[in-house]
């Protein structure tokens, strides 16, 4: 039999993933594999890492948030040859799935775990760390991990924008001054968020023209919003972020492949809804087709 590694985080969501395991351990054992389960949850020591390193699979399958995956995805980058990858999003927002098409649904995820097809992704590398679909900084980049997860059980991904919105003074007053060079181009000024993202949508807001093909692209996506002077600033930037359109000169909206930053005041960085430290100095480029993820394809 094939070998496959369910990882279970309970912690996520409204806390309830391992009311499924049965369910989903039957399924995979019925369609062939021999099921390992790794449960993530208070008390318990064990990580997929433990797991990972102590045998080999011909599957891994993610069931949790985009913490989760994030997680999963940083252990396998540090190894040579891994198996295919299976999202089972159980999170509170569950950004990642929406982005590569994975519904929320555990029969209908669980089915293109096993009928998908192995998509290779590109993974952003942040310093020594990776990511999947965004390192950001500024306003309301922290409300995923700032957010306590009581609340997110309780109130789904409406805790967030509540979170947010308590926040919104302290956001739009803040300052973050970076120097960002890019392949072609460099940018310093001062900022209230900026994001390197392979995603449809950055802190809730659409950005312009992106679909599931441009996920699979060569690109990363770099947007950097300028910190408002006046009145009409705050205007300009809330009612572009409202109709996507990132054509003015408060806005920064480019396609990337890397690029080197400087940030030359404090400033904290979240990478997939995880705490990402303060570094000084950042080197973001892309690992090409490091893992692949199983998708319902085109």
């Amino acid at each position: 039999m094939k070998k496959l590694l369910l990882i279970v985080n309970n912690l996520t969501g409204k806390g309830q993933n391992g009311s499924s395991t049965f369910r989903l351990v039957r399924k995979f054992t019925e369609n062939g594999y021999m099921v390992t389960v790794c449960p993530i949850d208070a008390g318990l020591d064990t990580t997929p890492k433990t797991y990972i390193e102590a045998s080999e699979y011909d599957m891994v399958v993610c069931q949790g948030g985009d913490g989760t995956l994030s997680h999963l995805i940083n252990v396998l980058m540090d190894r040579e040859k891994n198996p295919p990858v299976g999202y089972i999003p159980a999170g509170t927002t569950n950004d990642f799935s929406r982005n590569i098409g994975i519904p929320k649904n555990i029969e209908k995820a669980s089915d293109i775990v096993l009928n998908g097809s192995p998509s290779p992704y590109h993974v952003g590398h942040f310093n020594d760390r990776y990511f999947c679909y965004v390192a950001s900084f500024g306003a309301f980049a922290d409300s995923s991990y700032t957010t306590a997860q009581s609340i997110k059980n309780l109130l789904g991904h409406s805790a967030y924008i509540l979170n947010s919105v308590g926040s919104i003074s302290k956001a739009l007053a803040s300052r973050h001054r970076l120097k960002v060079e890019t392949e072609s181009e460099v940018f310093e000024d001062e900022f209230i968020f900026g994001a390197i993202a392979n995603s449809l949508s950055v802190a809730g807001f659409a950005l312009p023209g992106m679909d599931k093909d441009d996920i699979f692209d060569e690109f990363y996506e770099l947007l950097l919003i300028k910190c408002p002077r006046t009145d009409r600033d705050y205007t300009r930037i809330i009612t572009a972020l409202i109709n996507g359109d990132f054509e003015n000169d408060l806005m920064i909206f480019r396609k990337i492949r890397r690029a080197d930053i400087t940030v030359l005041t404090e400033t904290d960085w979240t990478l997939d809804g995880e705490y990402g430290g303060h570094p000084e100095k950042i080197r973001f480029d892309i690992r090409y087709d490091a893992v692949r993820i199983m998708t319902a394809g085109k």
